[in-house]
């Protein structure tokens, strides 16, 4: 459960990093999939402590 808790935070951590990191140096096209990916790995990673919760309760 713990794992949980630090695997979602890390990769919410490690999304929003990212998009902070390359958002200016992108050209137009890769801008949108830098997004996906930040969001995707932001939207894994908040279900991740969401279920560790569930599963302290």
């Amino acid at each position: 459960m713990m794992l949980r808790y630090i695997w979602g935070a890390l990769m919410c951590i490690y999304g929003v990093s990212l998009y902070i990191k390359y958002f200016q140096k992108l050209s137009e096209g890769w801008n949108i999939t830098l997004h996906f990916l930040s969001a995707s790995l932001c939207i894994i990673g908040i279900s991740l402590i969401i279920q560790a919760r569930r599963t302290l309760k």
